[in-house]
């Protein structure tokens, strides 16, 4: 299921910070909460485990604002609303307990320096696309994908540039994890595809984006992800795991949210 939120800005000169993506999951969590607490603890803290991993199967766009400015390291809105995608990969059934959550809801976003408040002025369920065995995706928010290196004995995040060699086989090898954890949701039994049976084609120049998460904390962390378009060759059940559910890693940090292209 994905939905279309509208945000309404009360206030004037909101100044946001670029490095919002944690606060905003931080919010959705939040809301969540409100219609079954053990669901959203569970959910932040585990997820649907698949191969020891956990994969929580939502994810959310960045902002899209219509108008704007960047001043250093802030976000200025000049627009009274702005718009959010939110997608999950779960049964059509949630939808109305989804939109009854977060319909009307108020928050604000922001640091120490400065802060915005939005309010949702309506949310509506958008129709999913019917693929069939191919399509092209653009991101909206940055896609992550990493393998891990030996840094001073520990293990370390290596992110992958999509144009990289390695890139494709772990990018494909996600989105048949999450085959697997959507089953375990809406109790339906999937043959998955083997791996060299998926293609995936980048179509554009990949556009590097860093995110620092928990901004301005001793858990601050950088994660790099990348915008591009792409083409995906797949079966149904694929290309829908990761339209709902996000492509490559962090989606429930706002990472891997891609519309259709035509």
């Amino acid at each position: 299921m994905r939905f279309k939120l509208e945000l309404r800005l009360p206030a004037k000169n909101n100044l946001l910070p670029l490095n919002y993506q944690y606060e905003l999951s931080a919010w959705i969590y939040k809301v969540l909460n409100l219609g079954d607490a053990s669901f959203s603890t569970w959910l932040h803290n585990q997820g649907y485990l698949t191969k020891g991993k956990p994969y929580k199967l939502f994810t959310f766009s960045r902002l899209q604002v219509s108008q704007f400015k960047i001043q250093q390291d802030r976000l200025q809105i000049l627009s009274g609303s702005v718009s959010l995608l939110l997608s999950f990969y779960t049964p059509v059934s949630a939808e109305t307990f989804i939109t009854g959550l977060f319909r009307q809801q108020q928050f604000s976003l922001g640091d120490a320096q400065s802060r915005v408040p939005f309010e949702v002025s309506t949310i509506q369920a958008e129709s999913g696309p019917e693929f069939n065995g191919k399509a092209r995706f653009r991101l909206l928010s940055p896609a992550c994908v990493s393998t891990s290196r030996l840094q001073n004995g520990r293990n370390m995040p290596l992110y992958l540039a999509p144009d990289e060699v390695n890139f494709a086989p772990i990018f494909i090898q996600n989105l048949l994890h999450k085959i697997e954890a959507g089953q375990l949701v809406n109790s339906a039994s999937v043959t998955l595809p083997a791996l060299e049976e998926v293609r995936f084609t980048l179509l554009s120049k990949p556009v590097s984006k860093l995110v620092t998460i928990k901004a301005g904390t001793p858990q601050q962390t950088k994660v790099r992800g990348y915008l591009f378009d792409f083409a995906l060759q797949a079966p149904q059940e694929l290309l829908e795991a990761g339209y709902y559910a996000g492509f490559g890693e962090k989606n429930s940090l706002g990472f891997g949210c891609a519309e259709v292209l035509p």
